[in-house]
């Protein structure tokens, strides 16, 4: 029990992450929201971009398993390395996606297009997200004057974005599957309801000349 006329106060980083955690998180959301305008614009559609945001949640296990694994305190660094991450981690899903679009467009089907533009965009991707996490590797784990400033942030992005993809390689193709192969069942039904429609507004109209 806390004694009368006791005051708790609360510092370092638990402190300012309770005072900056509210402004942090609205810039977070800033961000993703900015983040899914600009794919929605450049793929022309809402559905790839919903795709790829599903790997933006996946660099919160990389994040907080770094943090543990290194004993490194939550702070608002941290929460500076996930609004940078949102803007990262979305960069392989851009690859994939797009390289599956481009091959669903020269004929192949769902899941034979999916396999093959992991396959095909593998070692761009891991070429690519290999250079920034071992390019962080200093800055995250050599202490150095001013690291309690830096390897937060560092670590955030190392962590997140080393998960984020691996899952990406095999998790963005199963949802793309997924969701694509239900949009084309949704729109099979809906072509074939307009089409059952019309039948039968013909019927309806070359009925009367029938009878004469």
């Amino acid at each position: 029990p806390q004694a009368e006329g006791m005051v708790i106060e609360y510092s370092g980083d638990y402190a300012d992450l309770m005072k900056y955690g509210n402004r942090l998180i609205i810039i977070l959301i800033i961000s993703v929201a900015l983040v899914f305008g600009v794919m929605a614009s450049q793929f022309e559609s809402f559905l790839d971009p919903f795709i790829i945001m599903f790997t933006i949640p996946l660099t919160v296990i990389g994040v907080i398993l770094i943090h543990v694994m290194t004993h490194t305190n939550f702070s608002t660094f941290t929460a500076v390395g996930l609004v940078t991450l949102a803007g990262v981690v979305v960069n392989n899903g851009i690859v994939l996606v797009d390289y599956t679009n481009l091959l669903r467009k020269r004929g192949l089907p769902i899941k034979e297009a999916c396999v093959q533009a992991g396959g095909n965009r593998l070692r761009p991707i891991l070429m690519t997200s290999l250079t920034t996490i071992l390019g962080l590797l200093p800055i995250a784990f050599r202490p150095s004057e001013g690291a309690d400033l830096i390897q937060p942030i560092s670590k955030t992005i190392f962590g997140g974005l080393t998960v984020s993809t691996f899952f990406t390689l095999f998790l963005i193709p199963v949802i793309y599957s997924i969701f694509n192969e239900f949009s084309e069942k949704r729109a099979k039904k809906r072509a074939e309801k307009r089409q059952r429609i019309r039948e039968t507004r013909k019927i309806t109209m070359t009925a009367p000349s029938d009878k004469s």
